[in-house]
């Protein structure tokens, strides 16, 4: 494999790896239906400031979410709306597991014919 696509695939693991956990998820959503101070999520989902900023941190990282100070807030912004179908795309799997969803197809391997 070349670096370019260890690079992309690396990437891409991240932004998985980011959504490992149900409270960013849950954060993501919300994000998405418009920009919120990191506050809410104390409050929605009942834990402390801290465990929110490194949640929030972890989504940062990932390049999903953007911060920006207004005053004394932080506010959040979803920088990838792409990923929101994606959730629901494993939403509808989880919910309808004899759903065949193909929505990708990979190429026939010559060798073995697969």
């Amino acid at each position: 494999m070349n670096n370019q696509i260890i690079t992309d695939t690396e990437n891409a693991a991240d932004i998985f790896k980011a959504l490992g956990h149900p409270s960013r998820v849950f954060m993501v959503e919300h994000i998405a239906r418009g920009d919120c101070c990191v506050c809410v999520f104390v409050e929605l989902l009942n834990i402390d400031k801290s465990t929110v900023s490194k949640h929030l941190r972890i989504l940062k990282d990932a390049g999903i979410i953007t911060t920006t100070k207004n005053g004394k807030n932080q506010i959040c912004s979803l920088t990838m709306p792409c990923i929101i179908p994606m959730i629901e795309c494993c939403r509808k799997v989880s919910t309808d597991k004899n759903s065949s969803l193909s929505l990708y197809s990979a190429p026939s391997c010559a060798t073995c014919k697969a």
